[in-house]
């Protein structure tokens, strides 16, 4: 409820002050880490959440599986989480945990205006509605990978193929329509992330043996290392606030500018974390007051609260 709450208030205050088509900046950091435990594989998950508008307040520990965790974004509208536990898709609602899809789920993406969770599963990349309903196999006959990203303006789904040589990112429409190659990278050395900038339009990837973070344009050209002598996992990009996060070395989550300046910790003293998101990424519809992802009557509530005395 807590989670709901936050995602609700700071999406109305965005509504509020945003101009149609600008992107909000993240409010809430999130990631998941894995713990020992007594579980099947000795290994349990957490979902932790960290609010960034309150300048680095302590974080919460959303929630604890039973089995490992990887895997986590949010839905601006609702405040849903979503994450993946032992490559199931699962998500929260109002503190109810539900499976949405079974499977090898290994990373997710959400488009919230679209209304459609993408992930990847090893051999390919699948999406659903929000509620699980509606799958797809967008992209199939992979050798494999599990990676995904979206570049919402540009309506395109990016993913990782390891098991090959070269390894590569590719990319495609949001259908799984038109497959392109934008990216490739000598074995053994790996793609440990992937994630888009909506608002420069760039792409960006880390890969931890080569201990560097890189940035192209969208279709791979003009590759620069941004952050270099690092050894970064998955990574989130706050592209509003000027901000690449990484998780470096499982341990501890930090930030800099898109240039790779002034990088800090922003969160240290992990166990094995295994993935990043940032949210919101877009503010609510014009005239969604409530940040119910609908427009209508309900929108005219706060407006009547603060009239009635």
């Amino acid at each position: 409820m807590l989670f709901r709450k936050s995602i609700r208030a700071t999406m109305l205050v965005v509504g509020l002050v945003a101009m149609a088509g600008d992107v909000a900046s993240a409010e809430l950091l999130m990631w998941t880490d894995q713990y020992g435990c007594s579980g099947p594989l000795a290994m349990c998950g957490a979902v932790r959440t960290l609010d960034l508008s309150l300048g680095g307040s302590p974080t919460t520990n959303y929630y604890n599986a039973t089995e490992m965790t990887n895997g986590v974004v949010a839905e601006p509208y609702s405040g849903d989480l979503y994450w993946i536990e032992s490559g199931s898709v699962r998500r929260m609602v109002y503190r109810t945990a539900a499976t949405l899809a079974s499977g090898s789920a290994q990373s997710l993406a959400i488009d919230s205006a679209g209304g459609k969770l993408y992930w990847h599963i090893f051999f390919g990349v699948r999406r659903a509605n929000l509620d699980g309903s509606g799958l797809q196999d967008i992209v199939t006959g992979l050798p494999g990978g599990n990676i995904v990203a979206l570049h919402l303006p540009s309506a395109k789904v990016y993913w990782d193929v390891t098991n090959t040589s070269p390894r590569r990112i590719d990319r495609a429409n949001l259908d799984g329509t038109g497959v392109q190659n934008v990216m490739t990278l000598a074995s053994p050395n790996d793609i440990a992330g992937i994630a888009t900038d909506p608002v420069g339009n760039k792409l960006y990837w880390s890969s931890y043996s080569l201990g560097k973070i890189v940035s192209a344009n969208l279709d791979g050209t003009s590759p620069v290392d941004v952050i270099t002598s690092i050894l970064p996992g998955p990574i989130a990009v706050d592209g509003t606030a000027g901000k690449i996060y990484w998780i470096n070395d499982r341990t501890e989550i930090r930030r800099a500018n898109l240039n790779g300046t002034s990088p800090e910790t922003v969160v240290p003293g992990l166990n094995m974390a295994s993935n990043l998101s940032l949210s919101p990424s877009q503010p609510p519809q014009s005239g969604d007051f409530n940040c119910d992802g609908q427009v209508n009557g309900l929108d005219i509530a706060p407006f009547v609260l603060l009239l009635i005395p």
